[in-house]
């Protein structure tokens, strides 16, 4: 969904913001991996400080929609091998998540999830102030409207 959603923003909109003071559709992007890095991270015991720096590392000089795209699939690639470090044995451990919060390795990984989808919804206002419709949306109409043709 959220590759989707991004790669649906023509390239020469990313500097669009909807007010002063509101992050650019680029900043979106960039926020948007950093915090699938510490978000994820969070969830092995890695400090946002660690995953700072991998998200830096793998986002430094990015200019170009394939770019953010690229990047957006290593920091999910990143979340999934550390997603696939709980297991049963380890998944009640207490880690350190946001703001030095406390949770279990299975809540740090929810609450990546659904920082994931807090983003997503900012990413369809972007699209909708600029006429677009998200590609879920797009794809759910289109499955409505071959269900209706049905009856």
């Amino acid at each position: 969904m959220l590759v989707a959603i991004v790669a649906a923003m023509p390239e020469d909109k990313y500097e669009f913001r909807p007010t002063k003071g509101v992050r650019s559709f680029r900043e979106m992007v960039e926020h948007l991996i950093t915090d699938s890095y510490t978000h994820a991270g969070y969830v092995m015991g890695k400090s946002r400080a660690q995953s700072e720096k991998i998200a830096g590392e793998k986002t430094k000089g990015m200019r170009t929609r394939g770019e953010y795209l690229r990047a957006m699939g290593e920091a999910f690639d990143f979340a999934d091998k550390m997603f696939a470090g709980i297991t049963a044995e380890n998944a009640m451990d207490t880690v350190t998540t946001m703001r030095g919060g406390k949770a279990t390795r299975v809540e740090a990984a929810l609450q990546a999830f659904e920082d994931d989808m807090d983003h997503y919804g900012n990413f369809v206002v972007y699209l909708r102030l600029n006429g677009l419709v998200p590609p879920d949306t797009a794809e759910n109409l289109k499955r409505l409207r071959v269900e209706q043709d049905h009856y």
